[in-house]
């Protein structure tokens, strides 16, 4: 098995927000944001390939562990192939309080998929300097960093900036009440993890948080109707983008949780860093703030 190299067009863009068409540009056969599901949702629900693009399976019969992100369609160039396949190496994940601690593994394959973490970003000195742009990166500590001010966008950001080809996934992060903030962030692939979670607690997981399904209006709780709710939202997210009120539509899902509220604050300040006298990024030396109209 070999990486193969992923079709991808922007279909639409508002900061690091993004739509991008998967496979030939002439009929794609998706349009990110997406899911990522498991053999397990593949067989269980009837998911097109245009809201579930991938399917992912995760080997630990030997250590380190590796990962393998199964297309379901023929998305990578030259378009002859249903089932492309990204394999990588898994990281040890320490948590985010270890963050001077260095494992030594690097979590990447050929280019074609690579496992980021916060150790990685800290301590992998050639991760910037890669050859070509991976396919997909997974932040596989996305979740633990969403419990830490200000590292979960810090390293989006860093992996949006120096990867911007790249799509992004959170494993395990993603859900209804959070797709619109992730978006915004710069997060393409998504899967059902929280779904699965909020199902076996008797939850309804939807745009506005996780709550208790209405009986009276015949409501449930399996995963039938979790992915009905991910529908709805994907559809949301998308309209908006295209319209461009997504940030709208990201302030109003962040009041679903105060923590939502913080994540959009630090995202926002470092932006406005970003932009001004003392950001990295900048035209022949000027910092890019002096072209930006406030």
């Amino acid at each position: 098995m070999t990486d193969s190299t992923l079709g991808r067009t922007v279909a639409e863009r508002l900061r690091h927000a993004r739509m991008i068409a998967l496979g030939d540009r002439k009929a794609p056969l998706c349009i990110t944001p997406a899911l990522i599901g498991t053999r397990n949702d593949e067989s269980q629900l009837s998911i097109s390939t245009n809201l579930m693009p991938f399917v992912v399976d995760y080997d630990s019969s030997s250590l380190p562990a590796t990962m393998t992100i199964t297309g379901r369609g023929a998305m990578a160039m030259p378009f002859d192939n249903d089932s492309p396949q990204w394999v990588c190496q898994m990281n040890h994940v320490l948590p985010p309080s270890l963050e001077d601690s260095d494992t030594g593994v690097r979590g990447r394959s050929n280019g074609g998929l690579i496992s980021v973490s916060w150790q990685t970003l800290r301590h992998d000195s050639e991760l910037m300097d890669l050859p070509e742009q991976p396919e997909i990166i997974a932040l596989v500590d996305a979740l633990q960093l969403a419990n830490h001010p200000g590292k979960l966008v810090s390293a989006l950001a860093v992996l949006r900036t120096h990867f911007p080809s790249s799509l992004l996934w959170c494993p395990g992060l993603g859900g209804p009440d959070n797709l619109a903030l992730l978006t915004w962030f710069g997060v393409d692939l998504h899967d059902f993890t929280r779904s699965r979670q909020a199902e076996s607690l008797g939850f309804l997981l939807t745009s506005d948080g996780a709550r208790r399904p209405a009986e009276e209006y015949d409501e449930d709780s399996d995963i039938g109707a979790q992915y009905n709710e991910w529908k709805r939202e994907i559809s949301a997210v998308k309209s908006a983008l295209k319209n461009g009120s997504l940030r709208q539509l990201v302030e109003k899902r962040s009041l679903n949780s105060p923590k939502l509220v913080e994540h959009l604050r630090y995202h926002d300040r470092l932006m406005r860093e970003q932009l001004s006298d003392k950001g990295e990024i900048s035209i022949n030396g000027v910092p890019l703030r002096r072209f930006v109209k406030w």
